[in-house]
């Protein structure tokens, strides 16, 4: 399943959490992280979730970049989940 991730989510600190055990799965294999409607992936970075180090910032980081690559080779189609706040 592909996961995109919104901005709004990611400077929600009430989500970090749910987002981060989301992320395993990603890491995991078992899902990809969709970056398609994220323009600049800059704007990722500059959320709490990631400059918050306590809330394993440098990993989730990571994974961003890792997940670029990969949903370039990913199939366009089947489902895919918005995370939003």
């Amino acid at each position: 399943m592909r996961i995109a991730i919104d901005v709004s989510a990611a400077n929600d600190p009430d989500a970090h959490q749910w987002l981060v055990r989301i992320l395993y799965r990603v890491d995991d294999g078992w899902h990809v992280w969709d970056l398609g409607d994220v323009a600049n992936p800059d704007a990722l970075r500059a959320t709490t979730w990631i400059r918050d180090r306590g809330r394993q910032g440098d990993w989730v980081w990571d994974l961003l970049v890792r997940s670029i690559q990969r949903s370039a080779w990913a199939p366009a189609y089947g489902r895919r989940v918005h995370v939003t706040a």
